[in-house]
């Protein structure tokens, strides 16, 4: 997800983890709070495209590594579910009226 623009909230990224697939995304916005480095995908400096590219060169040399981060990537997905974000949106709203 190599956005140059500040993402308030990238839902590919979520779509890409429920499918257990590790996101390289830019450092801009709030992109990088849905990212465990090197857990469910890395970040990189927007500003430095050698960076990325490193970056990319290394999920391409290491193939096995989106394997591993499989499991990690669609629990990161759950929590946006739409059955938890429900059920969170009612916590919240229970606590605003006194619940």
């Amino acid at each position: 997800m190599p956005s140059l623009w500040n993402e308030a909230f990238g839902r590919v990224v979520i779509e890409a983890f429920s499918f257990g697939i590790p996101v390289i995304c830019s450092n801009k916005g709030a992109l990088p709070e849905l990212i465990e480095q090197d857990r469910t995908g890395w970040v990189y400096d927007s500003d430095n495209a050698a960076q990325l590219r490193k970056t990319v060169e290394y999920v391409i040399n290491k193939p096995e590594i989106v394997s591993q981060m499989s499991g990690a990537c669609i629990e990161q997905a759950g929590q946006f579910a739409a059955d938890v974000i429900t059920e969170k949106y009612i916590e919240v709203f229970s606590r605003v009226q006194g619940k």
